[in-house]
C-alpha cells in the first residue's frame, strides 16, 4: 500500500502534520493520545507546585483537596470519554502520579498513598477516569434524541 506524504486540494498542497489539536484535545497521527496526554500531565505539574504555596501560606487541607480537584484533576481527565480507551496502559500510570504527588503536598504526614486517598475523598485516577466515561456513556443511553445514542449498542 502506498502512503502519499503529499495532498492537494484545488491545485493547493495541504502540509502534513504529526499532531493537530481539536478542541483542546491533541491528536496524533498513530491515535495513541500519548501527545495529549503528556501535554495535561505537564499542564498539571505546573500547578502542582501552586498547592506547595498555598500550603505554606496554610490555606486549609479542605481548601487545598478543592483546589486540587477542580484546577489540577480536571486536566489530564480532561474530554476523557474521548481518548481513554486508546491510550495504552503505561500512560494511565501518569495522571496517578501527578494525584501521587499532589497528595503528598497536601497531606504531608500519611504513610501511603491509600491513606491520602481516603483522607482526601479520592479514588484513584483510573477509577475517576472509569467513572467520567460510564457517566457520559449512561447519558447517550439515557436521551435518544444524542447523536451517538444510536451508535452505541444498550446495555442496562
Amino acid at each position: 500500500m502506498n502512503i502519499r506524504d503529499e495532498f492537494s486540494v484545488a491545485n493547493e498542497c495541504i502540509d502534513t502534520v504529526t499532531t493537530a489539536k481539536f478542541l483542546g484535545v491533541t491528536i496524533d497521527c498513530h491515535l495513541t493520545f500519548q501527545s495529549h496526554v503528556t501535554e495535561r500531565i505537564t499542564k498539571a505539574l505546573k500547578l502542582a507546585y501552586v498547592l506547595v504555596k498555598l500550603k505554606r501560606v496554610r490555606i486549609p487541607t479542605e481548601d487545598l483537596i478543592e483546589i486540587y480537584r477542580a484546577r489540577i484533576l480536571s486536566l489530564p481527565t480532561y474530554a476523557v470519554p474521548a481518548w481513554f480507551t486508546h491510550i495504552s496502559l503505561t500512560l494511565i500510570t501518569n495522571p496517578e502520579r501527578v494525584q501521587k504527588l499532589c497528595l503528598k503536598i497536601i497531606v504531608p504526614g500519611e504513610e501511603g498513598y491509600e491513606d491520602h486517598l481516603h483522607l482526601a475523598k479520592l479514588t484513584t485516577v483510573e477509577t475517576h477516569m472509569q467513572k467520567l466515561c460510564q457517566n457520559y456513556l449512561q447519558k447517550i443511553f439515557r436521551n435518544p434524541k444524542h447523536r451517538l445514542h444510536n451508535l452505541i449498542p444498550y446495555k442496562p
